[in-house]
């Protein structure tokens, strides 16, 4: 008897993390412009951010249940070490691209990124004159005891502050408000351009936080929370109202991982993990600053240090008339993003006001927060044609979003229908009634 040939794939965890280390790679070639490269380490922050959410609680849990003998429940050899020991080597290539090639080639432009050191005297007095006008009214100090209500905010950044008061010590939490307040500050002194961490201008300020007090240490870190929803297939309920309540609960999830910057003595990382309950997660050396998806938002523009902007095609933009009717009559098709969206919004604003629209049947998986389609749906529905939409409410991180306009759209008339379960849709698919001639015309 022939034996079955077995089929090999890749572990979809480590392929994710492979995919992740390949944004990496694009952020160290010196091909790349150089303002590029940082966006492709803030892409590969935000997307390992994302990993340990979504699926470090999964390979948690897998790792527990191949440990125990009453299963038959069995992952792949060393998976979650694996895992780690691919994220570890990647944050290693990660500082190393930033400080060894990515920060002397700005200091090339006189452009200067403060990154774990002192920034120069000659901006302390606008750096002091944005925390007190700005920074100041943003920060919390919490005092911190074993028994603290205090719950640190899922994958926001804090500082703990070790203090000394005559004979007395302790310890407290000071948040760094990177979600009010830009992470980094410009300025603009002879010549050069100097960037500081939002970080960096609190630590180098906590005498005037911590006035009777003396500081013995500050140590940055942060929590990254399991983000899974857990949505019960058998639910009479609404959907929307079970899945409102479950992200209610997604940034209070278990502790997946515990990152801290390097240094931090040994009773201050024990009495983070009795307070907060952080025995389980991962805990993490990494760099002194944290969140580094926030470069993104880097101060600086530059053309020649920049990709050239590609122009987009308006493909529709010749078409007289409405454009349901070329649509009618031949096919078109828009290549996006390299032709403009216009065309699709073109689609929906002119449906929303035609006379001879009678119906229009839209699934929509990811909603904009400005969502310009979603807004011409509306004003089908209130210049009186029937308009049904299926929305997909389990677009991971954009539940909230797609709830909001979900309700808006039903509070003016549009038939909504939500996604089951156990199923995701990501279809975008439009189709649209019109009646003309006496005859039915449909078109999507």
């Amino acid at each position: 008897m022939e034996e079955t040939s077995k089929t090999s794939f890749f572990n979809r965890d480590l392929s994710w993390l492979k995919f992740n280390e390949r944004i990496l790679m694009e952020a160290g070639r010196n091909s790349v412009p150089l303002l590029e490269r940082i966006k492709f380490l803030s892409i590969f922050s935000s997307n390992l951010d994302e990993f340990y959410r979504v699926r470090m609680p999964v390979l948690l849990a897998l790792e527990k249940l191949s440990n125990r003998d009453d299963n038959n429940i069995r992952i792949e050899d060393d998976l979650l070490e694996s895992a780690s020991n691919l994220i570890s080597g990647q944050q290693q290539q990660y500082g190393k691209v930033l400080k060894e090639h990515i920060i002397p080639e700005l200091k090339t432009h006189k452009i200067n990124l403060i990154y774990g050191c002192e920034y120069p005297s000659s901006i302390q007095q606008p750096v002091t004159q944005y925390f007190l006008s700005q920074v100041l009214a943003f920060l919390q100090p919490v005092h911190l005891k074993d028994n603290t209500d205090f719950f640190p905010s899922n994958n926001e950044l804090y500082f703990i502050v070790t203090l000394k008061n005559g004979a007395e010590s302790k310890s407290t939490i000071l948040n760094i408000p990177s979600n009010e307040l830009p992470r980094f500050f410009k300025v603009e002194h002879d010549g050069e351009t100097f960037v500081v961490f939002l970080d960096d201008i609190i630590r180098y300020h906590l005498d005037r936080i911590f006035p009777a007090d003396e500081v013995t240490g500050c140590y940055s870190f942060k929590i990254t929370r399991d983000a899974e929803i857990d949505l019960k297939d058998e639910y009479s309920g609404s959907l929307s109202e079970q899945l409102e309540k479950q992200l209610l609960k997604r940034d209070l999830g278990l502790a997946t991982r515990f990152l801290h910057q390097p240094g931090i003595p040994d009773e201050v990382i024990n009495l983070l993990k009795n307070v907060f309950n952080l025995k389980k997660a991962n805990r993490i050396e990494g760099g002194q600053y944290h969140n580094l998806k926030d470069l993104m938002a880097f101060p600086v523009k530059n053309e020649k240090l920049s990709n050239s902007p590609w122009p987009k095609i308006q493909c529709t933009s010749a078409i007289e008339g409405n454009l349901t009717d070329a649509i009618y009559k031949k096919d078109i098709i828009i290549h996006t993003p390299y032709q403009s969206y216009d065309s699709v919004l073109r689609f929906f604003n002119e449906a929303a006001i035609d006379e001879t629209v009678q119906e229009i049947y839209v699934t929509l998986y990811r909603v904009a927060s400005d969502s310009k389609i979603v807004n011409a749906l509306i004003s089908a529905a209130r210049n009186g044609k029937k308009v049904k939409v299926l929305v997909e409410l389990k677009a991971r991180f954009d539940e909230a979003n797609n709830i909001k306009w979900a309700k808006k759209m039903k509070a003016v008339g549009v038939d909504i229908i939500y996604s089951v379960t156990a199923l995701k849709v990501h279809a975008k698919v439009a189709l649209v009634k019109r009646k003309r001639e006496g005859r039915m015309h449909y078109v999507g």
